[in-house]
């Protein structure tokens, strides 16, 4: 089963009451009315479970049981409120702490913008609202037309939330080219680099990923190399209990320009994939319940209908 043949979990009116309860009510009263939701999704939709459960047994290194399945769950539910929160104005810039943020001053100073990889680990949407600078321009390449609910909530709550989204699928020559004037004058785009593609058409290559091969697009980096952008990562992860609340956001540069030699383009490309599931990987490790990718994403991933 491919990620984008997967429902979207939730409704617009479901989530919106949610939302509506964490307003009123607080945290914790979110958190027990959410409960008996998570639960039913954990219960009765099966790709996600197994989904959960694979990538937790490789992550965690020893067999998960149901209790760590919906610590996931819940994390994800969390993340998602989130989300909310910071579209609705609820963080300060004081609850982000900047890791590596020497190599985003160093693009900022250059006057002109960068490629931004990120992934389906913890929360960028957290990065991509309270690390707005003034005069910042940034713009999102997404496969937003599979979370239709969420975003539905997004633009409800901030109508600029949509400003400057773009579906991916529908990334042509003229939008490339638009884009790369945008970054020659400073704008930042962002994508993910551990989703592949939609439909058919797109390149992929396998890549070592906690100890087996998966899939990853090679979109992120033959764009790159095609508009000569600089290419840096970007995570963001909610902090643990026991410290502040907030969140890191990691900055890691990755290339300072890609090249793809014609003769070996293949083993470039695939050599690029593997050093980003490489950074995937070890973040994954410092947060193991903030990936949610609820899909089969290694080639070898079980498909028992009763796991």
């Amino acid at each position: 089963m491919r990620w984008d043949s997967t429902k979207e979990l939730g409704s617009a009116k479901g989530l919106s009451f949610l939302f509506w309860v964490y307003l009123i009510l607080g945290r914790w009263p979110f958190r027990l009315v959410a409960a008996p939701v998570v639960v039913w999704f954990w219960a009765f939709k099966s790709a996600p479970r197994r989904a959960s459960r694979d990538y937790l047994s490789r992550v965690l290194e020893r067999p998960v049981g149901i209790q760590d399945c919906l610590r996931h769950y819940f994390s994800f539910t969390e993340a998602i409120l989130d989300k909310l929160i910071a579209w609705n104005g609820g963080f300060a810039s004081s609850d982000l702490e900047y890791h590596g943020r020497e190599a985003i001053d160093k693009v900022l100073a250059s006057g002109k913008g960068c490629v931004l990889i990120g992934s389906h680990l913890g929360n960028l949407e957290i990065g991509r609202v309270l690390s707005k600078r003034p005069g910042m321009e940034l713009h999102v390449l997404v496969h937003s037309r599979h979370a239709e609910n969420f975003n539905k909530i997004l633009k409800q709550l901030d109508p600029a939330s949509q400003m400057n989204l773009h579906q991916v699928e529908d990334l042509d020559a003229s939008l490339a080219a638009w884009l790369s004037q945008r970054v020659d004058q400073g704008a930042f785009v962002i994508l993910t680099g551990d989703r592949v593609p939609v439909g058919t058409s797109g390149r992929v290559g396998a890549a070592s990923f906690f100890g087996a091969d998966a899939d990853f697009p090679y979109g992120p980096y033959i764009l790159a190399a095609a508009l000569g952008w600089p290419v840096l990562l970007i995570f963001c992860l909610r902090r643990p209990p026991g410290r502040a609340r907030g969140f890191d956001l990691y900055y890691e540069p990755f290339a300072d320009k890609i090249v793809l030699p014609r003769a070996d383009r293949e083993k470039a490309l695939q050599a690029l994939a593997s050093r980003y599931a490489a950074r995937l990987e070890y973040y994954c490790a410092q947060a193991p319940y903030q990936w949610y990718n609820w899909h089969p994403f290694w080639r070898n991933s079980p498909t028992d209908e009763r796991a």
